[in-house]
């Protein structure tokens, strides 16, 4: 990402850049990560249409109390959800190892939070290649670097973050 390796003016990988999403979403609900303000897929380009390519997500929560004291909270059980081509729905629960999207479907991309959980998300964005060698075969797999997660240091021209905010209806008043 960030590299023109031929030198022809293009660079050889682009990826989305940091995004806030002024939606909230709604507790328990799916979570579009494109929308009318935003394509999570457009950006992405592979100069190289011969390698896959993907987008690998890592959730980090942030929950607050009464007071607003913000506690983080394991992001295992979130989930992710995408259709393919063949219109089949694919759901990649997070266990605490990132999870890979191939780029040609992130336009449809949803977010869920694990049950229950109301507070702040953040998604670390970075991309994946994977180059098989028509003559021998060998695999050359390449990841770009780190995406920050809260406390940790300024984002790199080659990672992302997604950024919002979950609420709930908890405390509305029923009839």
């Amino acid at each position: 990402v960030g590299i023109d390796s031929d030198g022809d003016g293009t660079l050889d990988l682009k990826m989305n850049g940091n995004h806030s999403y002024g939606t909230e979403g709604q507790e328990d609900k799916w979570l579009a990560l494109s929308n009318v303000d935003f394509n999570l897929e457009t950006p992405w380009q592979n100069q190289d249409t011969d390698e896959q390519t993907f987008a690998i997500f890592t959730p980090v929560l942030t929950q607050y109390s009464s007071a607003g004291v913000a506690s983080a909270v394991s992001a295992n059980g979130s989930k992710f959800r995408y259709v393919d081509d063949a219109l089949v729905e694919h759901v990649l629960t997070y266990t605490g190892t990132a999870i890979e999207v191939p780029k040609e479907y992130l336009s449809s991309l949803q977010f869920q939070t694990p049950k229950d959980f109301a507070g702040t998300f953040q998604i670390g964005v970075k991309a994946k290649t994977i180059d098989i060698d028509p003559d021998t075969n060998a695999v050359s797999t390449q990841i770009s670097g780190p995406a920050t997660t809260p406390g940790a240091p300024a984002v790199l021209e080659d990672s992302a973050i997604l950024s919002g905010t979950i609420t709930t209806d908890a405390d509305a008043v029923r009839l």
